[in-house]
């Protein structure tokens, strides 16, 4: 790699830290039970002046959208997929950090070539292997999110935007 292909790419990668927001602005106009959406480092769902749910797994979004169907069907699919992103990206973690014993490898050099290739071949299978399950985990984690704001949207288009809610009286 040239040196200026280097740079270029430490440089994109230093500007991509700062992309990303955060939004605390919490609307004024809106109904007691509606769900406005906030970004404090991961989505947040809330409702009547309290957080409701939050990023990545969205517990409690689809009991208080239960009533519209469609938005109970998108809430669970976030729970089902934010849950399941949070349970790859935990063992992909623990398969990189496992890899890193595969430079218990070194302990072989000079001594024993088979055993020095056996354990740096298993650490790189086990960091490819965590890295495959982190980039699921951050579909899965992505989609989730999707679901969120879909069952978000449909709930306030049926209900919660009129000043209505699903919670029973």
């Amino acid at each position: 790699m040239r040196p200026r292909h280097a740079a270029a790419i430490l440089a994109l990668a230093a500007a991509q830290a700062g992309c990303g927001g955060v939004t605390r602005y919490t609307p004024v106009a809106a109904a007691p039970s509606e769900i406005v959406l906030r970004d404090d480092n991961g989505l947040e769902l809330w409702a009547g002046g309290g957080r409701m749910a939050e990023a990545h797994r969205y517990k409690g979004l689809a009991p208080f959208v239960g009533c519209v169907p469609a938005a109970r069907d998108h809430a669970r699919a976030a729970e089902r997929n934010g849950t399941a992103g949070m349970v790859l990206t935990y063992t992909g973690a623990g398969f990189a950090a496992a890899g890193l014993a595969g430079l218990g490898g070194l302990a072989f050099q000079d001594k024993d070539d088979t055993a020095m290739i056996a354990f740096f071949s298993a650490g790189i299978g086990a960091e490819v292997v965590g890295l495959v399950l982190v980039a699921i985990a951050r579909k899965l984690k992505l989609d989730a999110m999707g679901h969120a704001v879909d069952s978000a949207n449909f709930y306030n288009d049926a209900v919660g935007s009129a000043g209505g809610s699903c919670a029973r009286r």
